[in-house]
């Protein structure tokens, strides 16, 4: 079958930099690709070396639930800590709908003893998690004000300069349980979205941050798209991974593919910023490869996260916008990519710093148009860079400097 040459006008590539309305949609450069890096990790606190580096190649950092105990105390120490070497930085309080590792918090407590706030289902029995944590009847106004204010210490204002806003995991999504009729479920829905946009009321009011949901996935038909009114910001935290391979193969679907990177450019016209979350390889689960041929060692993940750092940048610039970022890692703990360990350099998954992916810091340029597809591969021009994004052999993509 010939070849088709499609013209995928679905970004905005010469936008500049600040032009966006929205001081809370936070922009970044084509000077370098580094200029676009997001970061989303935790589980321990950082040495002062780690700090220093992730202050310094990154523009965007999300700390997770369960980094330190409790977490909100060790998440608001380490934005000071990272503020303190880079006061540009932005830093999110990663924080989940669903209650999930809500232990790791001392807002548990609270939660805990306020029960008339957890969901039951249609014959009164509690909904949990998979945690075992009771989850929210987004529809309680007093538990709905209760999530929108951990994050900001409980005083109802972010806690500036640390905190620019939230990473809301578990926006959008399906009803929460079976057992709950119809009407239930969309009033569920609504009040959730509530939530959201009334955290994202609160920074708009005082410190023009930002509330980014983990919400466009490929789990169900509508993608969580209607959820971008409610924020700044969505992660599309599943390319070319996951929901995207063939199960009985391993190999991509071009189709769901082609349909990220059409929703990327849909969320990024509409002036919000998105963060496309991109892995070592192609996972069929988290750091498992199909037919489970991924590393085995720190050693072997070292080298493959450099080896498919290649394809993972050619996605990224693929769908590259002045409000698009790129993550790039292994899984969320710190010891998984998001930053060397100098003290214990075999203890971490990550290259050393000497070794961090060269490509991120050579000249790239502005786009000088959009992507142009040709079969299952996608080539973008830019001042200094060509990326090619080949879906039927991800190994064969490149980005080539000039």
């Amino acid at each position: 079958m010939d070849k088709v040459l499609i013209a995928i006008y679905f970004v905005a590539p010469m936008v500049l930099a600040g032009s966006f309305s929205n001081s809370g949609v936070w922009t970044h450069s084509w000077n370098t690709a580094l200029s676009a890096q997001f970061i989303d990790f935790g589980y321990q606190p950082l040495s002062e070396a780690q700090a220093t580096f992730i202050a310094n190649h990154y523009g965007i950092v999300s700390l997770e639930k369960c980094t330190g105990n409790p977490t909100e105390v060790t998440v608001w120490a380490t934005a000071k800590q990272l503020k303190a070497i880079n006061p540009k930085l932005k830093v999110l309080f990663y924080w989940d709908l669903d209650q999930t590792a809500l232990n790791c918090y001392d807002a548990y407590h609270e939660y805990m003893n306020h029960s008339e706030w957890w969901l039951r289902d249609d014959r009164g029995v509690v909904v949990y998690n998979a945690g075992k944590i009771p989850m929210m009847d987004y529809t309680v106004a007093a538990a709905r004000d209760w999530w929108v204010n951990v994050p900001l210490n409980g005083t109802g204002a972010p806690m500036a300069p640390w905190i620019d806003g939230v990473l809301a995991d578990g926006t959008g999504g399906t009803c929460p349980a079976s057992g709950i009729n119809a009407q239930r479920c969309q009033n569920l829905e609504e009040a959730k979205s509530l939530m959201v946009s009334t955290l994202q009321g609160l920074f708009d009011s005082t410190n023009n941050g930002s509330v980014i949901e983990n919400g466009l996935n490929f789990y169900d038909s509508h993608h969580n798209m209607h959820t971008l009114k409610d924020s700044n910001g969505i992660m599309a935290e599943h390319f070319a991974a996951f929901e995207a391979l063939y199960p009985n193969s391993g190999k991509l679907n071009s189709s769901q593919v082609a349909k990220f990177i059409e929703l990327v450019g849909t969320a990024a016209n509409a002036g919000k910023m998105v963060v496309v979350a991109t892995w070592v390889g192609q996972y069929v689960k988290p750091m498992v490869w199909f037919g489970n041929t991924q590393p085995t060692t720190n050693d072997g993940w070292r080298e493959a996260m450099l080896q498919k750092h290649t394809f993972a940048l050619a996605g990224f610039l693929t769908m590259a916008a002045p409000n698009v970022w790129m993550q790039y890692e292994g899984w969320y703990g710190i010891a998984q990519g998001a930053c060397p360990c100098p003290e214990a350099p075999e203890t971490c998954m990550a290259p050393t710093e000497a070794d961090w992916y060269p490509d991120l810091y050579k000249p790239l340029g502005n786009p000088l148009g959009p992507a142009v597809r040709a079969g299952n591969v996608w080539t973008r021009f830019f001042e200094h860079a060509k990326s090619v994004l080949n879906i039927d052999d991800p190994d064969a993509s490149t980005v080539t400097f000039f």
